[in-house]
């Protein structure tokens, strides 16, 4: 669970990271119940995990998503792209490619971030919750919290 401020109210997000191996596989849509969006993750350093968003998870979801939530395509280790010795293997995963992709995919947004400098989490969060409530009617005026959950 994890604690947000936005439009000055408390908001808790429940988040759910998923196992990506295939043995997985039948046990992964299980987690999909009650989300109200998704959020496919890949390595900006890893041209292969990129792929993979549209190869298997983008087929997947929709698969499995009949509410039709929305999702969001997040690009992490964002601080790799200043690593001399990845940046070699960066020019694939520029952010315009991660762009396209989320275009591709039917994302509703791209974000990208570093967990290990911390550059860009809270806003792609933000963004994300920010986007959620400005389109679902934001808070009703009784609720003090509201509690929702999303998957990655």
């Amino acid at each position: 669970m994890a604690e947000f401020r936005l439009q000055g109210r408390e908001v808790d997000a429940a988040l759910w990271d998923t196992a990506g191996q295939d043995d997985y596989d039948n046990l992964r849509p299980l987690a999909y119940v009650d989300t109200h969006f998704f959020c496919i993750c890949f390595k900006v350093s890893d041209p292969d995990s990129l792929d993979n968003t549209i190869e298997k998870w983008t087929p997947e979801i929709r698969h499995f998503n009949k509410r039709k939530d929305p999702i969001f395509l997040l690009g992490l280790q964002k601080d790799l792209r200043n690593d001399p010795q990845t940046i070699g293997w960066l020019l694939r995963t520029s952010q315009h490619p991660g762009k396209a992709t989320a275009k591709a995919i039917g994302a509703v947004d791209y974000f990208e971030s570093s967990a290990k400098t911390g550059e860009g989490v809270l806003e792609t969060f933000e963004g994300i919750l920010r986007w959620h409530f400005e389109t679902q009617g934001g808070f009703t005026p009784a609720a003090k919290k509201k509690r929702f959950s999303f998957f990655s």
